[in-house]
């Protein structure tokens, strides 16, 4: 009897179809506020960081297709992020990306923050990017891109 397969946003499920990624990193002080605290706008920062790791992490750097002759881009059409709890200067913290759906035009990503030292999730967010062509209309994901996110050839 086989055992049952995992579902689509699942760990072991993102771990087969390359669709997850974790980035660590150390919080430095340009990035707090006269709080101590993390300046809100830097999540989107970290978020990106995470995004465009993911995208090296599966063969696909950022670079190599950005400004190309086939896509112009990925731009964010639709970003969220949900405060948990503060993150501060020194935290040590692991930021995941994970695609949790992909269709012919828009790739979402779900991320997370977690401070492992601290045991505790700093932010939660979605992603939501699409492709343009030369003329900065919504084309299709490249077969390149959903190739290297499924790991399965086109």
């Amino acid at each position: 009897m086989s055992s049952p397969r995992p579902s689509p946003d699942s760990d072991e499920s993102m771990r087969m179809s390359r669709r997850k990624h974790i980035l660590t990193m150390k919080i430095p002080f340009c990035d707090v506020d006269m709080a101590g605290i993390v300046y809100t706008p830097r999540f989107a920062d970290y978020i990106v960081r995470g995004w465009e790791e993911y995208f090296r992490s599966i063969g696909t750097p950022w670079e190599q297709f950005a400004g190309g002759d086939v896509i112009k881009g990925l731009p964010v059409i639709s970003m969220s992020i949900r405060f948990k709890s503060p993150a501060r200067c020194g935290d040590i913290l692991d930021i995941t990306t994970k695609v949790s759906k992909l269709t012919k035009r828009r790739i979402y990503f779900r991320f997370t923050l977690f401070n492992n030292v601290e045991n505790r999730m700093v932010a939660v967010g979605t992603l939501v990017v699409t492709a343009f062509d030369g003329a900065y209309k919504p084309t299709p994901i490249p077969d390149f891109i959903v190739s290297a996110i499924t790991g399965k050839t086109q």
